[in-house]
This record gives structure tokens, sequence and C-alpha cells, in this order.
């Protein structure tokens, strides 16, 4: 691993190799583990090749983070609270398509917020935008907001 390290040009492709590295390295552990519940939630993980080479920065030991939100939860709460998140998603995002496809001409608010939902989506698989509340507001208040736009959609079609 140092000889990896030191073989990158530069930070960037560091941090994206770490990345890599990570991700597998958790997602086996995911299915190594409990795939169907998980590891549990406030459980450390720990990568402890990482600890010895320079890939690890500072002397937290308390566990690493994956920087990535959605592989987080697979591992922490498995198959079923993956697949529970990904029901409430799919009911949002239908209740959004129903009411887009009803509406005579769309919406510009419900199609931005959408961007704005697939946004922090996209931007949870690159850092624990889910795990700390500065990060998880966006993702769920951008969710709620999809629905309930979706739903007034819904409700003025049927007046």
């Amino acid at each position: 691993l140092n000889t990896v390290y030191d073989a990158a040009q530069n930070d960037s492709i560091r941090n994206n190799i770490w990345r890599f590295l990570v991700w597998r390295r958790m997602a086996g552990d995911w299915t190594e583990g409990n795939p169907i519940s998980g590891a549990g939630v406030g459980k450390p993980w720990f990568y402890g090749a990482l600890y010895h080479t320079q890939f690890h920065y500072g002397e937290d030991r308390l566990g690493l983070d994956p920087h990535n939100s959605l592989l987080n939860l697979l591992y922490r709460f498995g198959l079923v609270g993956f697949l529970l998140l990904s029901a409430i998603v799919v009911t949002v995002l239908h209740a959004a398509w129903h009411a887009l496809r009803r509406a005579p001409t769309g919406d510009v608010l419900l199609e931005g917020l959408l961007l704005y939902f697939f946004y922090t989506v996209a931007f949870s698989n690159f850092t624990v935008a889910l795990e700390g509340a500065p990060y998880a507001l966006p993702f769920w208040l951008s969710l709620a907001l999809v629905y309930v736009r979706a739903r007034q959609i819904l409700h003025a079609l049927e007046l």
C-alpha cells in the first residue's frame, strides 16, 4: 500500500485510491458479515491494513468512515435497512413521476426539486451525507419537498 501511495502523483489520485480501497473492503466485510441485518448502528468499522500505511491520516483509531453513505447504510443496516430506505425513495419518486405525467405542462418547481434531490443522492455516494445533520438535511428535506409538491399537483388535478 505504501508503494501505491508513493506512485500516485497527487493527493487527488491518492484520495481516489483510498476511497476505492475502503469501499472494496467495506463491501467485502458486509457480504462476509451479516448482509441481511447489517453490522449494527454505532459499531466502528476498521480496516487494519490502512492504519500502518501513508493512506491513513491521523491517529483516530475509533474506526474509519467510508465516505459513501449508501455503502455505510448497507453495511450498518444490511439489506433490510437499505430496502426500507429504497422503498421510501421509490414511493416518493413514483408520486413525482405520476404527478409529472398527469400535469398538462409539467411543473418547474417539482422538476427543480427532483434535480436537487438527485444531486443529494449523487453527493451521498462520495461523502457521509446521510450520517450527520448538516449533510442529511438536504437529502431528507428535498425528498419531503418532492413528495409534498407531487401530492399538491395530484390533489389539484383531482379537483
